[in-house]
């Protein structure tokens, strides 16, 4: 088992509790982790307590989740949850029962023995994803569950066993009565893993997508490309690069519908209105300018992604051309608004922004040189 920093901080959350008589185990992805020897991201533990007994232990703790009751405990440097068994479980194996697959159906005690009723070790060395019952019985607890079957399947890089999959076909239904937030951040984890066109493509060979928000009746016919070979990378890029397989032109109106952060929502939208626009040296060189290296690799590997022949740029080259750009902001100009403000033609008008955007535009694009005198005879010269 994983002997980190992380795993550490959780035992010890486990050894305070048994000091109250409590049985509790770490239970879960970060045990998967560890057997799969991947460092855990996070420590959940699982504990035969109500959560107000739990309340009185850790006083400090934070309770995000009224629904599973859940504790977020600070524990060294880590935040490690910790929830009563789930509904009706009285013993460790009740409570595996009822998770997802069989790979988070896996528990060790303070000692680090693995408990393993469902034979989640021998699915994780097989690569297969099982669920420790019944599937359609999983999948009737949370249809969320269909989704982070492909989430799994795309980070993990595991198959669906086949009885799995014809229970997540039919129970796809449910995620059209599923918080639109819930999917979304399932969606966005899967596109972070390796495999995520292989989950991509199961899913749409299943026609789950006709089950998301904004319903997809008849999806774009770009994805169906034959050549299609791999989204990009990135959470925005992505996440773009799916609305517009599935959406097509109309996937700037179904920003909305997914509930995206505003700051999300806002980089999403810029890469969608830029994905079909053609652009010359100079255009790019503006919007490194004004939107930085990051978004401008991001619509490159957009482009790249729907252009196959697309030639892109590595992303260390998009920041050394950012690092070299003659300025990086208006403040930079060696000539101020309040000295245009005093030009005849700029005097008394509110063409003083028009001014300096022009200005900014050609310094990056090395039009003219970053001088007061340069700068005064560039602005005179287009006034006549």
């Amino acid at each position: 088992m994983n002997e980190g920093q992380t795993w550490e901080e959780g035992l010890h959350i486990i050894k305070t509790l048994r000091r109250r008589g409590i049985d509790a185990y770490v239970v879960g992805g970060a045990v998967r982790d560890g057997l799969m020897s991947r460092e855990p991201s996070d420590i959940d533990i699982a504990a035969a307590a109500t959560v107000k007994e739990l309340s009185v232990i850790f006083p400090h703790a934070v309770k995000p989740s009224e629904k599973h009751g859940t504790l977020l405990v600070k524990s060294g440097k880590n935040i490690v949850e910790v929830t009563p068994f789930r509904a009706g479980a009285k013993t460790i194996e009740e409570d595996l029962q009822q998770r997802d697959f069989t790979c988070n159906a896996i528990a060790a005690d303070e000692q680090g023995m693995v408990i393993d009723p469902f034979n989640g070790r021998r699915d994780i060395r097989q690569q297969v994803l099982r669920t420790p019952g019944p599937a359609e019985q999983t999948f009737s607890l949370d249809p969320l569950r269909v989704v982070r079957a492909f989430r799994f399947s795309s980070v993990l890089g595991f198959s669906l066993d086949p009885g799995v999959e014809r229970a997540a076909e039919s129970a796809a239904a449910g995620l059209a009565h599923t918080a639109v937030e819930r999917i979304r951040d399932e969606i966005t984890r899967l596109l972070e893993g390796q495999k995520r066109l292989d989950a991509l493509e199961n899913m749409r060979e299943l026609r789950l997508f006709s089950y998301f928000p904004q319903a997809i009746q008849t999806v774009s016919a770009f994805f169906y490309h034959s050549t299609l070979v791999q989204f990009p990378a990135g959470k925005e890029a992505s996440w773009a690069a799916l609305l517009y397989a599935l959406y097509g032109h109309r996937s700037l109106n179904m920003l909305h519908g997914w509930r995206f952060s505003n700051q999300a929502r806002k980089q999403c939208r810029w890469l969608l209105e830029r994905i079909d626009v053609p652009a010359s040296p100079d255009t790019w060189l503006q919007w490194l300018y004004y939107f930085g290296p990051q978004q401008v690799a991001d619509l490159e590997e957009l482009k790249q992604w729907k252009y196959f022949a697309y030639h892109r740029r590595p992303r260390s080259e998009w920041k050394r051309k950012w690092e070299g750009l003659p300025i990086h902001s208006s403040q930079e100009l060696a000539l101020p608004p309040k000295t245009i403000a005093l030009m005849p033609a700029y005097k008394g008008t509110a063409k003083i922004g028009e001014a300096v955007a022009l200005l900014e535009k050609a310094v990056v694009n090395e039009k003219v040189e970053n001088s007061e005198q340069k700068l005064l005879a560039y602005l005179e010269e287009k006034e006549r």
